[in-house]
Parts: structure tokens; sequence; C-alpha cells
């Protein structure tokens, strides 16, 4: 495992600075995407707050915040751990499971069937089969990812609520901003901005079947969140 990168204070505080103004509509979605953007450091935690927020608000439309009050919440942790000198530790670990073997048996299938056809442009026919094969076995060790995660997102990023209370009398600056009710609907990011790109992410998935499937050999990586001080 890899020692907790250094705490960049100065990064913490331009992108604390930045959720507040979001939080409290000082700004608008488009002027936080450009303000994220803006921010570059090392930090663990700054490097993985930024990757998530990016799921909060849609950078196709712009729009003032509008959590509900999981999400709200969840902002409020992060801020909290932005101000305390904690470290975000993620450690990954590889699982094999028996998707492995359907995988290699597909792809000694489609070997197969190119050997018997030909090399040529009706291989990309062929594919099509494969790459709905393919396409399932994502979303299957997708769902059992998500099953066998330990993460409690009621806490996340914390462990339990003995750490997140101890984060919270070790950052005595912070103060929790409570959820107003003022937002009138959850986020969610517009389906209808992300279909031309889900449309051409399928259609290059099931002609790429075959190739897809060589890496898919390999085992799933899960991620799990540690808070070190």
């Amino acid at each position: 495992m890899k020692p907790p990168s250094p705490v960049d204070r100065l990064a913490r505080d331009r992108l604390i600075a930045v959720i507040e103004d979001w939080l409290n509509l000082k700004i608008t979605a488009f002027q936080f995407d450009d303000q994220l953007w803006e921010i570059r450091s090392k930090d663990q935690s700054v490097k993985s707050v930024m990757d998530q927020l990016w799921y909060t608000y849609d950078d196709v439309r712009d729009h003032q915040m509008d959590y509900e009050k999981p999400t709200w919440d969840w902002a409020q942790r992060i801020l909290l751990l932005l101000k305390s000198n904690a470290q975000m530790q993620i450690q990954r670990r590889r699982i094999w499971s028996w998707t492995q073997i359907l995988v290699a048996l597909s792809l000694a299938v489609f070997l197969c069937v190119a050997l018997w056809f030909g090399w040529g442009i009706q291989l990309l026919a062929i594919a099509i089969p494969f790459g709905i094969i393919s396409i399932c076995i994502q979303k299957y060790r997708e769902s059992r990812l998500m099953q066998i995660s330990d993460a409690n997102l009621s806490i996340w990023p914390f462990e339990s609520v003995a750490q997140l209370m101890y984060i919270r009398r070790a950052a005595p600056n912070f103060q929790k901003q409570q959820f107003s009710g003022r937002q009138s609907r959850p986020y969610t990011r517009s389906k209808l901005s992300l279909l031309p790109g889900y449309l051409v992410l399928n259609a290059i998935w099931l002609i790429a079947g075959p190739a897809v499937l060589f890496f898919q050999l390999w085992p799933d990586r899960i991620s799990r969140t540690s808070i070190v001080e």
C-alpha cells in the first residue's frame, strides 16, 4: 500500500471555496465546472473529491445547485474532510470470478468461427454476438462489485460514525451548513444529453466485442476508501 499523499492545504482551501460558492448558489454549473478544472494537486483527497463532484452537476446545461438532502449531507462530509488534515487513501484489489472462464470460452469460439469464415469484413458482423456477450458480462460484473462493496454511502467517505466524529473534533473550524429545503428537485444528469455518447459507445462495443473480451480476461479491480490522519 502506498503511503498517503501529503496534504495540499492551498488546493484544499481553493476547492472548499468553490464548493461553498456552489452550495450557496453564488455560481452556476458552468462556473463550478470551470473553477474545478483550474485546481491541480497531488493531494489524493482533492483528486478523489473532484472526481466524485463531476457526477453531481450537469456540464451540458447551465443550472444552479439542486441537491436533495442526501447529496447535501454528502457535500458537508466532503467539506469536513477537506478542512481537516485527514487524508483519503484508496486501496485496490483484484477479484477473479467465473466470468473469466466464460470470457475465455467466448474468445475461443470467436477465433474458431473467424478461422472458419476467414479474415475479412465479414468479421464485423460475426463480432456482434460476442459484443453482446461482452456487454452482458460487464453489466453483471458491475452489479456484483456493487454488492460486495463494503462502503457505507450514508457516511462516505468515512468508514464509521466514530471516525466521522473523530475527524469532526479534529477540525474545529468546520461548521455544518443545514439543509434549507430550497432545493426543488434532485440532480440527475440529463439522459438526453448522455444518449448520443451512449449509442456511439455501444455501437463500437458491439463490433469490437472480441477485443473487449480480451481485456475482460483480467480480474476486476475493486477500490476501498479509507481515511488516515
